[in-house]
């Protein structure tokens, strides 16, 4: 009989480190389980998405976004891959779920702001009006430079009166002349305003108002042809409310 080279003693002394001996002399052909540790790219056990989670999930070896659709419970999410139709919806589990690819899809980000074009000196708007009318500050526009300016702007009512009307920088001009069997021009006044610098005469057969369009201000000046018994009026409206973008100028019946 052959003895052991081993006493009992030394098996008990080994007895701790003996499995892994017998994995090392056998060439490491097995694996010693990682009892209590993770293996490297699995999830904690305590990690939990909501609806609308962005994600990484695999499917067939590879990583894809996808959004979280629905909480199945017990670690397992219905999800929808992102850029592929909804026939693709699945229901996951933690195992393949590879972490986060960004914020919630069902919180959307606030659109940026764009900026509206900055108005053109010079160029006319929708309403006829120039799109620049800057605030007050400027002197009143000189005979030659209300001559350069060759576009008239919109103001209802003027053109059956007879009356040229032009803008430049804040500036109105309003200049009525004689038309063809009707009365001539007569008169005009400044009937009432919000402190706005306006200048009003008669010259020759034409009358004329400047007067300054201010934001939050409102101006109303009386235009007549005719004299004596017999004569036609209206009134030149210049109404620029706080609130609104754009002035209203107009002409309507005069007010008696």
């Amino acid at each position: 009989m052959i003895k052991s080279r081993f006493s009992p003693g030394i098996f008990r002394a080994l007895g701790p480190i003996l499995p892994a001996l017998l994995v090392l002399s056998l060439g490491g052909c097995c694996q010693v389980p990682n009892f209590g540790k993770e293996s490297k790219g699995s999830k904690a056990a305590g990690e939990t998405y909501a609806v609308g989670d962005r994600i990484q999930v695999t499917w067939k070896g590879k990583l894809y976004p996808a959004v979280i659709l629905s909480v199945e419970g017990d670690g397992r999410y219905k999800i929808h891959y992102e850029g592929y139709g909804n026939e693709w919806d699945e229901v996951v589990g933690l195992d393949r779920i590879k972490g986060r690819s960004g914020g919630p899809t069902n919180k959307t980000a606030a659109p940026t702001p764009v900026a509206p074009p900055a108005p053109v000196a010079g160029r006319m708007a929708s309403d006829g009006l120039p799109e620049d009318i800057p605030g007050p500050g400027s002197n009143p526009p000189t005979i030659t430079e209300w001559n350069a300016v060759a576009q008239e702007v919109r103001v209802r009512g003027s053109s059956d009166l007879g009356c040229e009307t032009k803008m430049l920088r804040e500036w109105l001009r309003v200049n009525c002349k004689p038309k063809p069997n009707s009365f001539p021009p007569s008169n005009v006044q400044t009937v009432s305003s919000d402190g706005q610098q306006a200048y009003v005469g008669v010259y020759g057969n034409t009358t004329s108002a400047v007067v300054q369009v201010v934001r939050g201000k409102s101006y109303r000046g009386l235009f007549a042809w005719g004299g004596g018994r017999i004569y036609v009026a209206s009134d030149l409206i210049v109404h620029w409310p706080s609130h609104q973008a754009r002035p209203s100028i107009y002409f309507q019946d005069a007010k008696r």
